[in-house]
């Protein structure tokens, strides 16, 4: 099974069509890692990034502030197509954020503005890993001084930054992902209290030294000293 990523962010216009283009690429990019791709189920950046998820065939859950599909669409004006399930948690906004965030494996920050600072604190006091889209407006520009400013425990080493969509997930999925562990060098102990040596190969002037012995081994036998 693949990780969860919420994706959050800006959910009011104006938007920009670049960033629009990136956050359906970060979509596009989830679907191929097999990720399911989480939001708050609102419109914007993060519903560019689950309906295109979602067409690529990838599972999207959208956790939506409503208590059920009259409100989420009528209240909050939030789309119903393009998630596999939505999950109408009654919550309102902010608390319904904690379920987007506390559900996730790890975040991807896509502009945004106060819902999505609240996100990124609560992804950030939880020790998530968090991908933040450079240049996507909003509150992506401050992200860097906010996580200086908050850091404790090191934090901060758990956000990564890149403008590229597909560099971005590839980066944030790195982090996921279990580091190998290093084998251990066997021991002496382990060995019978014999070091294992490097296979020995011949430098050239080890090489060359050979044949001049062998030369001289050759004349000591003949006699002769040519």
């Amino acid at each position: 099974m693949g990780f969860k990523i919420a994706v959050i962010g800006q959910s009011l216009p104006p938007f920009d069509e670049a960033v629009l283009d990136s956050a359906r690429e970060i979509g596009i990019e989830l679907a191929k890692k097999g990720c399911t791709v989480l939001s708050g189920g609102c419109r914007g950046y993060p519903y560019e990034s689950s309906l295109a998820a979602f067409n690529c065939g990838a599972n999207v859950i959208a956790y939506s502030p409503a208590a059920d599909s009259a409100e989420h669409e009528g209240e909050y004006d939030f789309p119903s197509h393009g998630f596999s399930k939505i999950e109408y948690t009654g919550l309102g906004i902010p608390k319904r954020n904690n379920l987007v965030v506390n559900n996730a494996d790890a975040v991807i920050l896509v502009g945004g503005k106060i819902g999505t600072l609240n996100e990124f604190t609560l992804a950030f006091r939880a020790r998530k890993p968090i991908g933040v889209l450079k240049d996507s407006g909003g509150i992506s520009g401050t992200i860097p001084k906010l996580a200086e400013l908050c850091d404790f425990n090191s934090q901060k080493e758990n956000i990564i930054y890149a403008k590229r969509p597909k560099q971005l997930v590839a980066k944030l999925l790195a982090l996921l992902r279990p580091k190998p562990e290093k084998p251990e060098a066997a021991s002496e102990e382990w060995l019978g209290g014999i070091r294992e040596e490097e296979p020995w190969e011949a430098t050239e002037d080890e090489v060359a030294g050979e044949d001049e012995q062998g030369d001289t081994t050759r004349r000591n036998e003949t006699g002769n000293d040519e």
